[in-house]
């Protein structure tokens, strides 16, 4: 990685960021409670529950059609 780094960054003429800043192997805390816990109000939706509340739905022949996303909403408490 650290060779593809270096040759298109001699190519392209531009710093390329470290591949390994990309990883992150700590827990990560979830986007949601984060806002909550710095006064903001939130709604987080699943992928599948936001699919179904617009009546959309994956094709039956894709297995695990639904993406694992959650989808965030928030507002500045008070504003």
């Amino acid at each position: 990685m650290q060779r593809y780094r270096e040759v298109v960054a001699k190519a392209a003429g531009l710093e390329v960021p470290d591949f390994e800043d990309l990883w992150y192997f700590e827990d990560r805390t979830d986007v949601a409670d984060w806002l909550r816990s710095h006064g903001w109000d939130v709604s987080a939706t699943p992928s599948g529950e936001l699919m179904a509340r617009y009546g959309r739905s994956a094709p039956e022949f894709i297995e695990d059609g639904v993406p694992r996303s959650v989808f965030v909403s928030a507002a500045r408490s008070g504003s």
